[in-house]
């Protein structure tokens, strides 16, 4: 080839610099396919703003200026991810370093912005980011600086695969929240609701229809039925042993339910029994009796709380409880039905114990 000036060196090295100048001269193909640019700043002369929405066209323009030749250009952008209503899209902002793809070599073919850069201006985020270091090289990071939001048509789910712990959020709009030992939280509109992997624990309020609440605890549980016309609208309090209620403090202008079973009340009036002896250890009369009263119930109550039931009573309870007779409905006074009690009494309206 006359004219030229291609070399090789003695190792057989093409001499790359030899061979542009050699084909150097009009006709050649002078393209970019690819150049650096800089987003521009709103203002500035290359454009009134850094980015357009067209509706029109169903996307949006980035305005940038490639570098070194200061040729402005208007940019599509190219996306993880793009279809009918998707896209996957974080702001730009002017002064912005990016990688831009010249379709053809010609920048009037439509100019793609195919990568994002960081730079001296623009830095990584060296600092800690959701508490781990990303200098590290070991943690898969997402950072913004604006807000982020993650829409889908159907469902987000986010697991881990190590552990098994997931956040559900399905396309009715129920979030499901499951930690790595299974234990599950539910919130949907029909329901609200918490239950261990074992089924054993569960808490869990129906939103609709019989609004039922249910609290579930080993063998103990607590059903409330909010809606009187429910298929089964029985509410109950079930223990695998005793179960006590107790109220704190008395009040003088508002009444007090007070719970007391057989054995306790047995015990109070062994106790009321012994300290009238004590109080008036001669013969009762009405007034012998009033007087030793005032005296020995102060102390039969505490003295009850401390003291063991007699073996005798003991024994005579359980054997009259072995078959307890049938609870029969009776009407409630009309101060009880209205909300109130004129006199103190043992027992609540509704609550059958036993």
């Amino acid at each position: 080839m006359a004219g030229t000036r291609a070399q090789f060196s003695g190792a057989g090295n093409f001499d790359g610099a030899s061979m542009r100048e050699a084909w150097k001269g009009p006709g050649m193909d002078t393209r970019s396919w690819l150049s650096y640019g800089i987003v521009d700043v709103p203002g500035e002369e290359q454009g009134t703003t850094a980015v357009e929405f067209d509706e029109d066209d169903g996307q949006l323009y980035v305005n940038v200026t490639l570098k070194p030749t200061d040729a402005p250009v208007r940019c599509r952008v190219g996306m993880m991810s793009a279809g009918s209503g998707e896209a996957v899209y974080f702001p730009f902002c002017g002064g912005e370093e990016v990688l831009v793809a010249l379709p053809e070599g010609n920048p009037s073919a439509g100019c793609v912005i195919i990568s994002r850069l960081n730079n001296f201006y623009d830095g990584f985020p060296f600092d800690s980011v959701g508490g781990a270091d990303p200098k590290k090289n070991a943690t898969a990071l997402i950072r913004t600086r604006t807000p982020l939001t993650i829409e889908s048509g159907a469902s987000v789910q986010v697991r881990s695969a190590a552990a098994g712990a997931l956040l559900l959020l399905d396309a009715k709009g129920g979030v499901t929240l499951r930690d790595g030992s299974a234990n599950v939280l539910k919130l949907a509109a029909d329901v609200f609701g918490y239950q261990n992997k074992a089924g054993d624990i569960v808490l869990q309020l129906e939103l609709a229809g019989d609004h039922r609440f249910t609290m579930q605890n080993g063998q103990a549980a607590i059903v409330l039925c909010g809606a009187a016309d429910a298929q089964n609208p029985q509410s109950l309090i079930q223990t695998p042993s005793t179960l006590a209620i107790g109220t704190n403090g008395l009040s003088i202008t508002t009444a007090a339910e007070h719970v007391l079973t057989t054995e306790a009340l047995f015990n109070i009036l062994s106790n009321l029994l012994a300290q009238i002896a004590v109080a008036s250890p001669g013969p009762l009369t009405g007034a012998t009796l009033a007087a030793a009263y005032l005296v020995a119930a102060p102390a039969a109550i505490p003295l009850a709380t401390l003291s063991p039931q007699l073996p005798a009573i003991g024994a005579a309870l359980a054997a009259a409880f072995l078959n307890p007779a049938p609870v029969t409905t009776k009407t409630l006074p009309a101060s009880v039905a209205l909300g109130y009690q004129a006199q103190p009494s043992i027992g609540c309206a509704g609550l059958l114990s036993g």
